[in-house]
């Protein structure tokens, strides 16, 4: 898995006056939990200058690898190698009381230098409400046919950060 993640989450809540307000934001210019952020990493490694998941606030030689990032971002490469599997980032809970529907958005990029994802890797994105069952809200994956070519939604990851939203809709509860 080749990516970076940049202002990985943005939800905004769309009220009834077609106003919005945010309701969560991360930036990931501070490491996670306990270092001064709202979020998990399952773990935290770099291997060389071939694997790696990490938040680059809290590693910046690997932030170096990167080129086009504006702040922090949580890179993950090869993680299959390091891990045999899955890593994962939690962000901590936020109110969502008298919210039904909420616009996710986030940047992604996969390396620009012409290194490919693997077929079977994929970046996954899920969510609880009050503690409940995890459900999908969006997979990144590649077609199949090329590796180069992540894609969400029929629009592809390229080299350069582009934003992606999905909306959801139909909430109710109080903490997601």
């Amino acid at each position: 898995m080749k990516i970076r993640m940049n202002q990985l989450v943005l939800l905004t809540a769309l009220s009834s006056t077609a106003t919005a307000s945010t309701v969560y934001f991360e930036d990931f210019e501070t490491g996670p939990a306990g270092s001064g952020g709202n979020y998990q990493l399952s773990q935290q490694f770099v291997f060389g200058s071939t694997a790696h998941f990490v938040s680059t606030s809290t590693s910046p030689a690997v932030q170096n690898q990167y080129t086009g990032a504006d702040g922090g971002f949580i890179a993950a490469r090869n993680t299959n190698f390091w891990t045999g599997g899955t890593t994962q980032l939690t962000t901590g809970e936020f109110d969502i009381t008298d919210v039904s529907s909420l616009m996710f958005s986030f940047d992604l990029s996969r390396r620009s230098d012409g290194t490919f994802w693997d077929a079977e890797q994929s970046v996954n994105f899920e969510y609880s409400v009050d503690g409940g069952a995890w459900e999908s809200l969006i997979s990144v994956d590649t077609d199949g046919a090329d590796n180069a070519a992540p894609m969400f939604a029929g629009q592809i990851v390229t080299g350069a950060f582009g934003t992606f939203s999905t909306m959801l809709t139909g909430l109710i509860g109080t903490t997601m």
